[in-house]
């Protein structure tokens, strides 16, 4: 499932910049390439969060992914037309992104999302466990 829908990310890049990327000619975009740069892109924001989220996540989607997902459509972009390259804010950009999806995939970041198991992740769900005893009260001699 796509998270960013063409016209989107258009405006996230800016038209001009999209068309040098994707090598559109005669002022059309190249709309077959950035489908398919938008397939990879959901598909590597779903490789984190698989086994968090249900997926695929339902609409209205979170802001959070649209950028994320964007964000990683402008790296493969960029990668694609000269990989050796490759700016130096867009490498910086693209690792940022994957941190903050390992992020989400820790839990560390929450969505607004349906999470595996539970109503909503983002109510909140505190989970705890306690040790069980290891040593017999009267081991120290103080309890007595």
């Amino acid at each position: 499932m796509r998270y960013v829908a063409s016209e989107e990310f258009c405006a996230y890049i800016g038209q001009r910049a999209l068309m040098q990327l994707t090598d559109s000619s005669a002022g059309t975009l190249n709309t077959e390439l950035i489908e398919e740069v938008n397939e990879d892109a959901a598909s590597e924001v779903d490789g984190y969060l698989r086994g968090v989220y249900d997926l695929p996540l339902a609409e209205p989607v979170d802001r959070n992914v649209k950028t994320l997902t964007a964000d990683i459509m402008k790296f493969r972009l960029y990668k694609r037309r000269d990989e050796k390259n490759l700016p130096e804010e867009i490498l910086k950009l693209y690792k940022m992104t994957i941190d903050k999806l390992r992020d989400i995939q820790a839990r560390r970041f929450v969505l607004d999302a349906k999470g595996i198991g539970h109503d909503s992740v983002s109510e909140g769900v505190v989970r705890y466990s306690t040790p069980s005893q290891k040593f017999k009260n009267h081991f120290t001699g103080f309890d007595q």
